[in-house]
């Protein structure tokens, strides 16, 4: 039992102990701001934040030192730069009615323009695959463009639905569209030149932002929150759980099971998926107070910083996810774990054994069973006295009789 006891002070000073990183990783922290002038979405890559600035173009950002982000270099577009994905040395821009623009920027300090790709329509998002950049093109829904030339790429096929496309996502072939009121749309991309329409999910909320992840597309929804959809068939895609806040949700992010929302004037919102059968519960949120309607628009995680640009305050946010320096966000997701270990470990360590029937007998009838103990013990011995000393007598007898026979044996020979 000693052992056990202390055991059992072991993990609960280690649990104790931790407690502070677990609390600090609900308490996001803001690090540094860093000023920009219309900011719409961003991308990470290798120590450098690639922000599409609006009507500005896009800005390159160094965050090698979070608390110190420096300025790394800058390209200006004639159109509004919406999205922008980072692919080895090139950068491929959404630049609404201007269309997609490749940028060559293996040296930030002297950006090249590579080629582009002139489009009707607004161009909102992109994603890039191999020799293939999806464009989530509004009313056209999903621009598919050959830039394996990347000073000559071209338009090789389009998907519609009648839907307005603002995001889009690609994986394992397939290309995840959030289509507004229309909801999200999976398209076969197994073929990039012969696109195949396939499922549509639409609960009637309005889709902004889609993030797939295994069997998962994790979806902002303006004024519905995060809505979790499972996609494992592709033709049937249904939703699984949701979980509504306040606030525009506009794009999302996720990472070991946290989903990390961009929620305009509610900030950053943390929600955390490892258990999609159950309520989906926000772990953590860091507001900056911004106006209704505006705020956080974009989100990338990485290396335990979240980077984030906000609209109305015009900067890039970058949140450390650790806030005190130690432990990861992800080790909230533990706690309920941890917990139950030590519940059953303090039943294990506590339980007590039947006890005896002299342990239930109060003191007053412990003395009377002793003394009850006591005279059943004389009895006994007074029971064993009177046995040893009839077994004395019996043999003294035999003794008696063969002195009597001795003695009659020698008065015979007298005679």
């Amino acid at each position: 039992m000693k052992k056990k006891i202390i055991s059992l002070f072991i993990i609960l000073t280690c649990l104790f102990s931790s407690f502070p990183f677990i609390l600090a990783a609900q308490n996001l922290k803001l690090v540094s701001n860093y000023a920009l002038e219309d900011p719409r979405n961003l991308f990470y890559l290798d120590n450098n934040v690639y922000v599409a600035d609006g009507t500005n173009g896009l800005k390159i950002v160094n965050v090698g030192d979070p608390n110190n982000p420096q300025d790394q270099g800058s390209y200006s577009v004639s159109g509004v730069c919406f999205d922008v994905f980072v692919a080895g040395d090139y950068a491929y821009l959404a630049n609404g009615i201007t269309g997609l623009q490749i940028l060559d920027v293996s040296n930030p300090l002297l950006i090249d323009e590579m080629g582009s790709v002139v489009d009707s329509n607004y161009a909102w998002g992109v994603y890039v695959v191999d020799d293939y950049a999806y464009m989530a093109d509004s009313d056209d829904g999903l621009e598919i463009i050959d830039v394996s030339d990347r000073e000559n790429p071209v338009e090789v096929a389009e998907s519609s639905s009648g839907g307005y496309a603002e995001d889009v996502f690609v994986l394992d072939g397939y290309a995840y569209l959030a289509e507004k009121s229309q909801g999200m749309r999976i398209v076969n991309v197994t073929t990039p030149t012969s696109p195949t329409s396939l499922g549509v999910f639409n609960d009637g909320s309005d889709i902004y932002g889609v993030f797939v992840e295994g069997d998962y597309a994790y979806l902002a929804a303006h004024g519905s929150g995060l809505i979790v959809v499972d996609i494992s068939d592709k033709n049937s895609p249904s939703k699984v759980t949701n979980i509504a806040f306040d606030g525009m949700a506009r794009e999302i992010f996720v990472e070991n099971k946290i989903a990390y929302v961009a929620a305009r004037s509610e900030g950053l919102i943390l929600v955390n998926c490892t258990d999609l059968d159950t309520d989906l519960t926000v772990m953590a949120k860091l507001d900056d107070n911004s106006e209704t309607g505006s705020g956080d628009a974009g989100v990338y995680v990485a290396d335990n910083y979240a980077y984030v640009v906000d609209q109305e305050k015009n900067s890039l946010q970058v949140i450390d996810l650790t806030a005190s320096g130690g432990g990861n966000i992800w080790l909230w997701i533990l706690i309920p774990a941890i917990l139950a270990v030590v519940v059953l470990i303090v039943r294990k360590s506590t339980a007590k054994k039947e006890p005896s029937r002299k342990e239930k007998l109060s003191d007053e009838e412990v003395e009377e069973e002793s003394n009850e103990d006591g005279e059943e013990s004389a009895v006994v011995g007074i029971e064993e006295s009177e046995s040893e000393k009839e077994e004395i007598e019996l043999k003294s007898i035999p003794e008696e009789a063969e002195d009597s026979q001795e003695k009659s044996e020698e008065s015979e020979q007298s005679e």
